[in-house]
């Protein structure tokens, strides 16, 4: 027994020395390891150190060598700028006097054309025989001869005025339909026409006309001039405020977009023309619509929807989309210059989904 545990004794001394050994081992290594990381991050960094050192000095020396060189070469530079600023100077003084000399050239003729006579033009002027200049000298004779044989009673102020009284007095439609027209002529190229059509109490006549047509086709020739006039006076900036305070217009419109929006097009587009401009010029006046108004146009935009795409079903037709700002009526009336867009909406299904985008209704495209 003594030997057996002198035997044990050994034995746990000997596996007690391997496991301290072990773990002493293992701790320097450990050590060992740990310093060779630290020396060889210390080394990482001085070799970054040096070559951001580096960089930055060959930078430099780049940016010297460069400026040296740049000295060397400054008359050089300045020479060819000035070639190439006189060489622009030139160029656009050129082209100044030849537009001038166009100009000139021009005048010149147009002058001779209207005021010398044949004889004493010039061989390189455009003569009378040219087509175009017949086609101008017949018009100018034409304007002079209408200008000769005008008289008072023909001007569009007299018309209108006299179209205001036949509306104010007579009930026939032949005579409503003669003043109707007469006013669409005169309020489409007058502004002045325009303020006395306003000032004359006539909206008022033709509000009770609107609201006692019916679809023969006196009452809708008399509807389609009358919502021309609306459509000239909105466009009109003096007459506008008196259309906009009109009781219920924007109500009587969207009442002739539910009787016409199946049988007269035109009428239904004419309709969304007046209220698409109505509601875009609120600086002038403030014009509501109701959400009831809303929904009844949202309701005939499905429905004109579901007739085109019942009509275009297995043909390859293309879709109405929202007209562009550039294809939208025009706030300026006819007769103002560089009035390139469009007069009114053509298309009823384009107009009413560009209505009902322009009064922030949401809605189904197709």
């Amino acid at each position: 027994k003594q030997r057996l545990a002198a035997a044990l004794l050994i034995q746990n001394q000997e596996s007690a020395a391997s496991v301290i050994q072990y773990h002493w081992r293992s701790y320097r290594r450990s050590k060992i390891a740990a310093a060779l990381k630290l020396k060889e991050a210390a080394t990482d960094i001085l070799c970054q150190n040096k070559h951001a050192a580096a960089l930055v000095i060959q930078r430099h020396w780049r940016l010297y060598r460069c400026m040296q060189v740049c000295r060397t070469h400054v008359t050089k530079v300045v020479t060819i700028q000035r070639w190439l600023r006189r060489l622009k100077e030139e160029k656009a003084s050129q082209e100044r006097r030849v537009n001038a000399a166009t100009l000139i050239q021009s005048s010149w003729r147009g002058y001779t054309v209207r005021h010398l006579p044949l004889s004493r033009r010039a061989s390189g002027m455009v003569l009378l025989e040219d087509p175009k200049q017949k086609r101008l000298t017949l018009l100018r004779k034409k304007l002079v001869d209408a200008t000769a044989r005008a008289e008072e009673e023909d001007s569009i102020g007299n018309k209108t005025k006299c179209a205001i009284y036949c509306l104010s007095k007579y009930k026939d439609l032949r005579m409503i339909l003669k003043a109707v027209i007469a006013l669409d002529g005169s309020t489409r190229w007058s502004s002045l026409c325009c303020s006395r059509v306003v000032a004359g109490g006539t909206l008022r006549h033709l509000m009770e006309l609107i609201e006692s047509s019916n679809r023969s086709l006196p009452y809708m020739q008399i509807l389609t001039y009358i919502l021309n006039v609306f459509l000239n006076l909105v466009k009109c900036e003096l007459s506008f405020p008196a259309v906009a305070e009109v009781p219920q217009v924007v109500d009587v419109l969207a009442n002739l977009m539910l009787i016409f929006y199946e049988k007269h097009q035109l009428v239904f587009s004419k309709c969304c023309s007046i209220l698409y401009l109505l509601t875009s010029r609120q600086e002038l006046a403030q014009v509501t619509v109701s959400e009831a108004i809303k929904k009844d146009v949202s309701h005939i935009h499905s429905v004109l929807v579901r007739k085109v795409n019942a009509r275009s079903r297995g043909r390859r037709v293309r879709r109405a989309t929202i007209v562009s700002l550039q294809h939208c009526p025009s706030l300026l009336p006819i007769y103002a210059l560089n009035n390139t867009r469009p007069y009114e909406f053509e298309e009823p299904v384009p107009a009413v989904m560009t209505l009902l985008n322009h009064w922030g209704v949401s809605f189904k495209e197709t």
